[in-house]
């Protein structure tokens, strides 16, 4: 991902899929102009993954979006690490390195190898399907930390892989290709309209299992696509790699025939990124001939570098508290401090509670399996989290907040539709665990 407030590329995950290995969470940082990688050691981070393609960057925050992707899906990993953290959005903040759990309620299933795309018009993030995942399309507002259901009337087929790029200078997000199915469609979302169309140019690239990657270049107005055709099947198929544009205005796709195209690569082996202030589409490649992380430019004729085209959201409503500590001094008092934000429109907070039913380490097998209960069960995974209550009459000053009207030593039952459920299927469950 480019992050244009620091003009360094940020390259998020990474798994060891030989012999078992773990799923990793690692940062790295690319200095273009030095040439320079650099590992990022921020003291927590999101449980890690596999194949998380399609995360977002915040400019205007200068945040990495980061949404999860198959965690314990094969590798080793901690189950009650993804139980209790892998919640629907992390952020990643450069300049303090530090990844902060954001967890909105009520969160989505939001699926791996989904196609999402920065909306910078409107400020939020649009996701899409993804492996597994429902037909959903779906926003994420990073300034009020929200998601939202956007139900359109009609909705592409679900699919893994393939992605989506906002073309700005029209207003739309380009959705193209798949990674295992042939989808001969160029999709169009309109988020102001809520609307899906099917654009249908006149030609278009090879649709057939090309799992495309696609990036917006301002300068140019057009969509740059890296499109994988593959001749031959199974141990036989050879791949080579197309670079295409896509142009919304005139609904027109064209093939560049650059004089060299990047080294073939198979499925979920390339990243496309846009770095405005360069004015380079940049490709992160790993072909298994020579097996080697590659990183490629293409400079379209007549692109910048300039500062490219910008758009600022004028808000009425601050941001929201990023920074919070809840520290259980006694079960009955609980305190609350906070770092306020940096708006000074802000007058002052409210602070709200919900109950919560969890499971006990003790309840679930596939933590018991990997490592023993404790003598007193602890909090293995959150089972339902029920509606928040305000707790405060008017808003306080001071970021701080005492609650001394709560009793941690009487379980409640929740009231009313939770705003989380993590259900669990029969054979992940021990009915004789103690809770």
């Amino acid at each position: 991902m480019w992050d244009s407030k620091h003009q360094i590329l940020i390259r998020y995950g990474g798994h060891n899929q030989g012999g078992g290995g773990e799923q990793g969470s690692e940062v790295w940082t690319c200095d273009l102009l030095a040439w320079k990688w650099a590992l990022k050691e921020p003291n927590t981070s999101p449980p890690g993954v596999c194949c998380n393609a399609q995360n977002a960057f915040d400019p205007a925050r200068g945040r990495y979006i980061r949404f999860p992707s198959f965690s314990g899906s094969h590798g080793w990993q901690w189950w009650r690490e993804i139980y209790l953290n892998d919640a629907s959005v992390w952020t990643y903040d450069l300049a303090s390195n530090t990844w902060r759990n954001m967890r909105p309620l009520p969160a989505p299933h939001v699926a791996p190898l989904r196609c999402g795309s920065w909306d910078s018009d409107e400020q939020v993030v649009v996701v899409f399907g993804g492996e597994g995942g429902p037909r959903e399309t779906l926003t994420y507002n990073p300034h009020r930390n929200e998601w939202r259901w956007m139900k359109p009337k009609s909705q592409p087929e679900p699919r893994s892989g393939g992605q989506m790029a906002y073309h700005a200078a029209h207003k739309v997000h380009v959705m193209f290709g798949s990674q295992f199915t042939n989808d001969p469609h160029t999709w169009l979302y309109d988020l102001g309209k809520n609307e899906w169309r099917d654009a249908q140019p006149a030609t278009m690239p090879p649709t057939d299992k090309n799992d495309a990657v696609l990036t917006y270049d301002p300068f140019r107005k057009v969509v740059v696509a890296m499109i994988k055709r593959t001749t031959g099947t199974d141990d036989s198929a050879q791949h080579r790699l197309e670079t295409w544009t896509y142009d919304a205005g005139a609904n027109q796709w064209a093939k560049l025939n650059p004089a060299q195209e990047p080294d073939p690569s198979g499925n979920r082996a390339r990243q496309l990124m846009f770095a405005p202030e360069l004015g380079l589409a940049l490709l992160e490649n790993c072909p298994s001939k020579p097996r080697e992380q590659q990183i490629w430019t293409l400079r379209l004729a007549d692109s910048g570098p300039a500062a490219a085209p910008t758009s600022s959201k004028t808000r009425s409503e601050p941001p929201i508290v990023e920074d919070a500590v809840v520290s259980v001094l006694s079960p009955t008092r609980v305190e609350l401090t906070w770092k306020a934000p940096e708006d000074k429109n802000v007058i002052g907070y409210h602070v709200e509670h919900a109950g919560a039913e969890v499971f006990s380490e003790d309840q679930l097998v596939r933590l018991k399996k990997q490592t023993p209960p404790l003598a007193e069960p602890s909090v293995g995974a959150l089972r339902r989290i029920g509606p928040f209550d305000r707790v405060t009459i008017a808003p306080i000053k001071a970021a701080t907040f005492i609650d001394t009207n709560i009793d941690l030593t009487r379980p409640q039952l929740l009231a009313g539709e939770p705003v989380y459920e993590r259900k669990f299927n029969r054979e992940q469950f021990d009915e004789s665990g103690r809770p």
